[in-house]
């Protein structure tokens, strides 16, 4: 499996304004050097330092649009403090030779750590923060099993997100559930099943639940907007009436028909 960082060196007249985007919409979005996969690529783990000498912060980060000549736009979703800092000189002085230059280098001027050299900050990290380190694998498998398939369903995933992200911005809701996106363990499945969280309005969520009775197995639905469900014991008709006459009669969304087989 390979192994990713990305260390992103910020200043501290930036930390209010990044933290606060953060608690707004569940991400900020900097301007780094563009050495970072195309948009719509896996995402990677992303440690944050403010100050010299140290890393205060965690997040995941998608590549967004180039923002200038050799810039590209991250989106950083869920940054949250380190319970206790990455100092600098600690992680840089348990790293081995031949990858301690190029790991002291990316740590205090920020970019992307890649495959061995990452591999061996990641062993640093275990022994210090083992919950941060296993995010960091956690993502590298994800990063790993998008490699892993076919180009026509990597392009299908990122046109997806794109569609979805526009859509998002376009109705004001903002992109942060894209930013926390994970693909589905069936790798055959929409870019929607890998959302964490939707918004639904009532009409979609009555017809969600008229699908879904605990207890019953679906049978069969029938074409009056009614479904039938079956426990082995009982037989149960769900109608739908939102907006209906049925609706203003009896006061329900659905209303339920038991009766025994």
């Amino acid at each position: 499996m390979d192994i990713e960082i990305f260390i992103l060196r910020s200043d501290w007249d930036r930390f209010d304004d990044l933290m606060n985007a953060t608690a707004e919409r569940g991400f900020f979005a900097e301007a780094v050097d563009d050495d970072l996969h195309r948009r719509g690529g896996p995402r990677l783990p992303c440690l944050i330092g403010f100050s010299p000498g140290e890393l205060s912060h965690f997040g995941t980060l998608s590549v967004g649009n180039k923002a200038a000549e050799g810039r590209k736009r991250i989106n950083v979703s869920g940054a949250d403090e380190l319970p206790v800092p990455l100092r600098i000189t600690g992680l840089v002085d348990a790293i081995t030779a031949p990858h301690k230059t190029e790991v002291q280098t990316r740590l205090r001027q920020g970019g992307l750590i890649r495959t061995t050299a990452a591999k061996k900050l990641l062993d640093v990290i275990r022994k210090i923060n083992p919950e941060r380190a296993s995010a960091i694998e956690h993502l590298s498998l994800e990063q790993s099993r998008i490699e892993a398939l076919p180009d026509r369903v990597q392009n299908a995933l990122a046109i997806e997100k794109e569609m979805v992200s526009a859509a998002l911005e376009f109705s004001g809701l903002g992109k942060a559930a894209v930013t926390n996106w994970h693909l589905p363990e069936n790798e055959n499945s929409s870019f929607l099943d890998g959302l964490g969280e939707v918004r639904l309005r009532e009409d979609a969520m009555i017809v969600h639940d008229m699908n879904l009775v605990p207890g019953f197995e679906l049978s069969r639905r029938v074409g009056y907007s009614a479904a039938l469900f079956e426990d082995g014991h009982t037989r149960l008709s769900v109608v739908l009436a939102n907006h209906l006459r049925l609706e203003e009669q009896l006061g329900g969304d659905l209303d339920l028909l038991q009766r025994e087989p």
